[in-house]
């Protein structure tokens, strides 16, 4: 859009290019940095092209050497429209003052993207963006992304980096989630290390703590692996927080019946648009009824905004909310099926996950798939009022 409207401000003509070797000229234009685009094929001896009015008026020589001819179909432009309409003064003011007010919409941000975040809404996101002093409708030059990065960085514990950068009227939040950590009371709260899950002790370094197990035992979930209290002959029972990186062989499993029954969407091909058209926070709907007829559906929704290229982005734009009916189908799948469904869900779950081996055993038709895993089974927990030893 924004080269269209480059070149409707810059001016320019379409032509026709006649003569026995049309490529020749084309060739010869190409090679001389001579814009020509929208280049169509009218007949074996003819074309027709745009051409920029600087352009042109350099084409001679090269249309003298191709021995072609070159003739004028129509000239587009806001000069060539100001020249028909300049005894219209009204006509020609609206229009600067629209471009005007076109430009001074460009100074402003309409749009603001948030992108990496995957467990933090983008609503939590943009509440923490405006309390850093990011908000829409603000002037662009008005955005400091380093201010704003570090207030988000500091005031939410979840992100681990964040990223602001403008581009136009856009200003984009790239953040990365801070992961997950099993729970650590503070050192100075006693605390116990107990099973997460059952499994066999593959490893086990104790940093504080004493152990309550050794490679090699069979731990049930909850069962006790590092106790934070120690019997000391001269000081007697000591307690402290424990610290410490257990690993363990465990399985996981599941089972199935056999056939094994899915549910699939078939889409129907049915599909009901509604339209509303966004001017800054406001909304106008393009439909009526907001009733929705199909029993189920899906909703895919987007919002395509006016733009003038290079990230400059209008607060105005059109929402499209798409509802695709679809029914619902059982389908029976046969054993290896079934295995390669089980698979593929299983190495998604586990896919961060150390995978010793995967097995299947189909017995009296109920097919278990098994992953045997090395995992990190240590979970704190800290110890109780009575400064008893907990986790069984």
């Amino acid at each position: 859009m924004f080269y269209r409207l480059n070149n409707y401000l810059k001016g320019y003509i379409h032509i026709l290019i006649e003569g026995l070797f049309p490529e020749r000229f084309i060739n010869l234009s190409t090679k001389n940095k001579i814009g020509l685009w929208n280049i169509r094929r009218k007949t074996n001896h003819s074309v027709t092209a745009n051409i920029g009015i600087n352009d042109f008026k350099k084409i001679r020589p090269f249309a003298k050497n191709s021995k072609c001819k070159i003739h004028i179909l129509k000239k587009h432009g806001l000069q060539f429209f100001i020249y028909r309409h300049k005894k219209r003064k009204a006509l020609i003011i609206g229009f600067a003052v629209f471009f005007i007010f076109l430009w001074f919409l460009t100074k402003f941000v309409w749009i603001i993207d948030i992108t990496g975040n995957d467990k933090i809404p983008d609503k939590v996101i943009l509440e923490y963006a405006k309390k850093a002093g990011l908000q829409t409708g603000m002037p662009i030059v008005k955005v400091d992304s380093s201010s704003i990065q570090n207030y988000i960085m500091t005031n939410m514990d979840e992100v681990s980096f964040v990223s602001v950068n403008k581009n136009g009227t856009i200003v984009s939040i790239d953040i990365r989630e801070r992961e997950e950590k099993r729970e650590h009371f503070d050192k100075n709260t006693p605390s116990n290390i107990i099973a997460s899950q059952s499994g066999v002790i593959e490893s086990i370094l104790v940093q504080s703590g004493t152990a309550a197990v050794k490679k090699g035992d069979v731990v049930y979930k909850g069962q006790l692996l590092v106790s934070g209290a120690s019997d000391n002959k001269y000081l007697g029972i000591k307690y402290s927080n424990s610290d410490a990186d257990i690993k363990a062989r465990v399985w996981h499993e599941k089972t199935v019946e056999i056939p094994y029954s899915i549910e699939e969407k078939i889409p129907t091909g049915r599909v009901k648009n509604k339209k509303t058209i966004k001017i800054f926070d406001f909304s106008i709907k393009l439909y009526i009824k907001n009733k929705i007829l199909f029993e189920k559906y899906d909703i895919l929704s987007y919002t395509n905004y006016i733009s003038l290229g290079e990230g400059k982005v209008l607060p105005i734009g059109i929402e499209t909310k798409s509802y695709k009916e679809y029914s619902i189908r059982q389908t029976k799948l046969t054993e290896e099926q079934t295995k390669e469904l089980l698979l593929n869900e299983f190495n998604e779950i586990y896919k961060d996950t150390e995978i010793v081996s995967r097995s299947f055993k189909n017995k009296d038709n109920k097919l278990t798939i098994i992953f045997e895993c090395i995992e990190s089974i240590g979970q704190e927990e800290e110890l109780n009022d009575n400064r008893k030893v907990s986790g069984g």
